[in-house]
């Protein structure tokens, strides 16, 4: 504290000492620029309890009182009083006087219950009221002659303290203006014009486009008019500012026609300045501000001007480098989230969103979108986010075709794509291939609209890098897909059993002679193992397998081959699919029940001919093993029925023995007695173990050497 203010507090303390007040100086935005002097009991207690509450209310008094010339009164809450009186320093440099508190007139106990009530507070005891001066007419003529001495000494004292003060001031703002870094700049303005204690208002106008300007940012009461508004280059005292390109100062302009731009806004200024800044990206900028009662600017006022255009753009230039850094954050931080997914249970879809979401905010595209096609068939999968929607697909269909067909980008390197006529749209495209071990997975594309060419490669930079680790993710992620959907067909197949063991055998056997029918066709192992799934899935409709396998394919098999199966139509056939085709030739052997169909209303179809052939090659060893059936005839076979019954055999037993001495298969066994395969095997076991047989042909004849012997 300068020995001044210290003179200063001295004299306020005898002041406040003998009115019985406490008095406290503020500037015009009501804040505090010395202690509360003085020791008036009701302000004690206001500052104790409702601090936050009063100045609250001065700095919303400070506002109306800018032109007040003589002492006011004013009251603050009902019955509470204050004087306040301006103080002015120097031309440009104001304060305020506060002195307080007073109440009105009346009995101590009404005053009392009316202040708690209206202050909200509790007051101790009735001293305080007692103790806390009455306004009448008398003190307020001793207040005001008062007060008006304690102003002319402090406006001495306060105005020796200028040209310190204005050195003071600049250090003040350019370290605020650093270590309050999460402001933005209308905030940083506003504090700008309010710390300065000097302009009435501040704005900022930026380069809207060539030569028209316009006002972007504005601080100052009743000024928010000005904000929007657009000029030319040379036009009105803003245009002449950006035109010159240097600083430019005007004073006494209330009827100059230059300030045409305010005065159409009802604003009117008396002096002006305007200084040349660069704004964003190395932009042209108009730093400007001015007063609405005073209309000289000093030397003093010219030098913070010009302080404040410094402290502006070192902001912006400032502020330009916590966005890059914090940019470069945000994507170091986006990689280590999208490798993560590659040390938990990758997800395919979640993958590609991320992906996809990362390219779109980080880059600042106009739009971020992934390109795949599946392997098997003519559909593009397409993920995308952003602007451009109705031209998207379009482009999809050409990113596949170049990368997929083509085949033109071998090395499978990020390039952007220049906006050369053959793009929908005016504004480059990154393009970034997703590869694993030379393998094209899919094709990242974001579209970098607005930016510059160095923005752009320097985007290209990081892309490149994300879509490498988005590479290998989607590789992991469609591994454990396959993985999983090979689970979930296990566990649908085998529940089939649970509730149908007839038709579980059913697929089973399906399976099987599916599985061997496309191995002796040498189909690829992936197309062997989807047509295997199939029929373990043939039990099911194909719109419940859509609902829990991911596998399309499957899902169309599944379809077109029941719909191949239910028509028997040869022109379908014709024109259907192989692997429908296989699966419907496959049910209808399980089935037992269709072979038959198939040679009367498909014998003309080249694959129907070549399963048939293949079945009966199967079937050969099977049908040799019933040696005898040429010398069996149907009156023999009723005979043989009592025969064994006679066995020792249980009547499951003794019906599968019938059936095999009839010349019934395993297979036609089950289907016959409606018991699985498996179970068929047991049975024959057991009755070669009990007859002590080794196969069919021996139980056979040992039940006829028992019919002649018993006969």
């Amino acid at each position: 504290m300068t020995q001044n203010n210290e003179l200063l507090e001295e004299i306020i303390r005898q002041f406040a000492w003998n009115e019985n007040l406490s008095v406290m100086i503020t500037d015009t935005n009501g804040e505090l620029i010395l202690s509360v002097m003085g020791e008036n009991p009701l302000t004690s207690i206001l500052l104790d309890e409702k601090k936050e509450e009063l100045f609250t209310r001065i700095k919303d008094m400070s506002a109306g009182v800018r032109r007040v010339v003589n002492p006011l009164f004013l009251e603050l809450w009902p019955g509470v009083h204050m004087v306040v009186k301006p103080v002015e320093a120097t031309r440009s440099l104001s304060y305020y006087i506060w002195a307080g508190f007073l109440i009105e007139d009346g009995s101590e106990r009404e005053k009392k219950e009316q202040l708690e009530e209206q202050l909200s507070v509790r007051l101790p005891s009735e001293d305080i009221i007692e103790n806390t001066p009455v306004l009448d007419e008398q003190r307020k003529s001793n207040i005001k002659e008062w007060i008006q001495k304690l102003e002319n000494m402090a406006a001495r004292i306060l105005g020796d303290e200028k040209g310190n003060e204005a050195i003071r001031l600049q250090n003040r703002l350019l370290l605020e203006s650093y270590q309050d870094i999460e402001v933005g700049l209308d905030h940083m303005l506003d504090k700008l014009r309010k710390a300065s204690h000097t302009f009435d208002f501040l704005g900022i106008a930026e380069k809207l486009e060539e030569d028209t300007y316009q006002v972007t940012k504005v601080s100052g009461e009743e000024t928010e008019a000005l904000s929007g508004t657009r000029f030319s280059l040379g036009e009105g005292f803003l245009g002449r500012g950006l035109l010159t390109r240097r600083k430019e100062f005007w004073e006494s302009i209330e009827n100059d026609p230059r300030a045409v731009m305010f005065h159409k806004r009802r604003l009117f200024p008396t002096s002006l300045f305007c200084i040349p800044i660069q704004l964003t990206g190395g932009a042209e900028g108009l730093l400007f501000g001015g007063k609405f009662t005073q209309t000289g600017i000093s030397e003093d006022e010219r030098e913070l001007a010009g302080t404040m255009a410094a402290i502006l753009e070192k902001r912006v230039h400032f502020d330009t480098l916590q966005q890059e850094n914090r940019s470069q954050l945000h994507r170091l931080s986006s990689l280590v989230e999208i490798s993560k997914l590659m040390a938990t249970i990758p997800d395919y879809k979640r993958i590609l969103y991320l992906l996809v979401d990362i390219s779109l905010g980080l880059v600042e595209g106009s739009f971020a979108s992934i390109v795949l096609k599946e392997a098997k068939t003519e559909k593009i999968q397409l993920v995308s986010r952003g602007s451009g929607k109705e031209q998207i697909s379009e482009y999809a269909r050409d990113v596949t075709r170049r990368y997929y067909l083509e085949d033109v980008q071998s090395t499978r390197e990020t390039h952007i794509r220049k906006s050369d006529g053959q793009l929908p749209w005016d504004f480059p495209v990154i393009e970034c291939p997703l590869t694993y071990n030379g393998e094209l997975l899919g094709v990242l594309c974001v579209g970098m609209d607005g930016l510059t060419d160095q923005e752009v490669e320097g985007h290209a930079e990081f892309l490149e890098t994300l879509s490498t680790i988005g590479g290998v993710s989607l590789q992991l992620a469609k591994q454990e897909t396959v993985h999983a959907e090979e689970e979930k067909i296990y566990s649908l197949h085998e529940a089939i059993a649970q509730f149908d063991r007839s038709a579980y055998e059913i697929t089973e056997e399906a399976s099987r002679i599916a599985g061997d029918f496309a191995a002796v066709q040498g189909k690829p192992v992936t197309e062997v193992k989807e047509l295997i799934q199939a029929c373990h899935l043939s039990f099911y409709e194909a719109d419940f397998i859509k609902q829990h396998v991911e596998s399309a394919r499957l899902v169309k098999i599944v379809r077109e081959g029941k719909s191949l199966l239910e028509n028997m139509n040869l022109a379908e056939w014709a024109v259907a699919e192989e692997e429908p085709k296989q699966f419907a030739l496959a049910c209808s052997y399980a089935k037992g029940d269709q072979l038959n169909n198939l040679r009367i209303h498909l014998g003309a179809d080249q694959l129907v001919r070549t399963f048939l052939a293949f079945v009966e090659e199967s079937q050969v060893v099977e049908e040799e093993i019933t040696l005898t059936e040429d010398i069996i005839n149907n009156e023999e076979l009723l005979d043989m029925k009592q025969t064994v019954k006679e066995l020792n055999l249980s009547p499951r037993e003794q019906e599968v023995l019938d059936l095999v001495v009839q010349g019934y298969n395993n297979r036609e066994i089950a289907e016959e007695l409606f018991i699985s395969g498996h179970t068929v095997k047991n049975h024959v076991t057991k009755i070669f173990q009990k007859l002590g047989v080794p196969d069919r042909a021996h139980a056979i004849s040992k039940v006829y050497q028992m019919k002649y012997k018993t006969g």
